[in-house]
């Protein structure tokens, strides 16, 4: 199975020290100030590339250096705001003169060479709390009542590490979405006839099948090293729904293919897509079960682990096949990545 990711690229064309007294400009008494571009991209194994566009959202960014062991905060949580301006040689980012996320004025940055290494980490939070430590290596989005309408509308970076070899280089940061969408389809191979010949399936539910809860609300924190492996570490909320309700759904003689299958939609939604559940990446190892009645008669379909470990940023759609006097059976599992604004059509192979 092939996994897809959308990235957001982030040019820092200068970076940056915490004072005058530690500045090393490039020229000698004139630095060149920091300035951010920010486009949508996709990974380069993807088969159809996504048009580049603009993030178009104001977000924070925390910047750290270290000199001779020591980390230093250069970027305190440093407001850039999204001016709407024609990305044509003109930025549409810009920071200069704004307030911090902490209401500080803000002013220029510029590379410090003496610096063994920087690392940037960012945030677009777009209304929801956010808390960040005294340290700001470590933030907490939303609280438990948070719902995932709200959370799904979040970006976070990874941690950006740079070495002094790339201080005149563009600093190339990544963000996602916290969440992961999941989708059921099905379709038939039973001839149906006309109109009211037509397959109905009712008390659909998908559960993971050791037991464990899926999360739909609820805080995420996120723990981003200043030394060490920059791997940033989530930790996400505990679960509370025991399964996917979805509504009931009539397969007619227009479902007789995996291409003109019919979505069956939560009973409940979670986020703004009505088709699909929204919800946190599921991390467990575990099939998760599918149960249905197919025309009165109950059956069931299991899905394996390895089609089930959800990430963020993704959406997962499992398509089930029905079969006369048979128990569903799962035809094809697609991963698709998704993000604001727009939507990309990539081929997949069935299992």
């Amino acid at each position: 199975m092939k996994r897809f990711l959308f990235y957001i690229s982030l040019s820092v064309l200068c970076a940056c020290s915490s004072s005058d007294d530690d500045i090393i400009p490039d020229v000698q008494g004139q630095g060149k100030p920091i300035s951010f571009s920010v486009d949508v991209q996709a990974e380069e194994n993807i088969m159809t590339r996504a048009a580049s566009m603009p993030l178009a959202h104001d977000f924070i960014v925390f910047g750290f250096k270290t000199v001779g062991g020591a980390n230093q905060c250069v970027f305190d949580g440093y407001t850039v705001k999204y001016d709407g301006k024609d990305m044509t040689g003109i930025t549409p980012y810009s920071y200069e003169g704004g307030t911090s996320f902490y209401g500080v004025k803000q002013e220029q940055k510029f590379w410090d060479y003496s610096a063994d290494e920087y690392r940037f980490w960012s945030f677009v939070s777009n209304g929801v709390s956010v808390d960040v430590s005294s340290d700001k290596s470590k933030i907490k989005i939303g609280s438990s009542d948070t719902p995932m309408s709200s959370m799904e509308h979040i970006y976070v970076s990874e941690v950006s590490c740079v070495n002094s070899a790339d201080y005149r280089n563009i600093v190339n940061m990544t963000f996602k979405r916290l969440c992961a969408k999941v989708e059921l389809r099905f379709y038939t191979n039973i001839p149906l006839a006309g109109d009211e010949d037509v397959v109905n399936l009712t008390n659909i539910r998908f559960s993971p099948s050791n037991g464990d809860k899926i999360a739909a609300k609820g805080p995420v924190s996120i723990d981003y090293p200043l030394t060490g492996d920059p791997k940033a570490k989530i930790t996400w909320p505990a679960g509370t729904l025991q399964y996917m309700a979805f509504d009931d759904v009539v397969l007619h003689n227009t479902n007789i293919s995996s291409n003109s299958s019919a979505i069956a939609k939560p009973s409940e939604a979670t986020g703004a897509d009505v088709n699909v559940y929204t919800v946190y990446p599921f991390n467990g190892s575990t099939s998760f079960t599918l149960q249905l009645r197919q025309d009165g008669e109950y059956k069931t379909a299991s899905v394996p682990a390895v089609y089930n470990n959800w990430k963020a940023n993704y959406k997962y759609v499992y398509l089930f096949k029905i079969g006369e006097g048979l128990e569903p059976v799962l035809y094809d599992v697609k991963v698709e990545p998704w993000i604001q604004g727009g939507h990309q059509e990539l081929e997949f192979k069935n299992w």
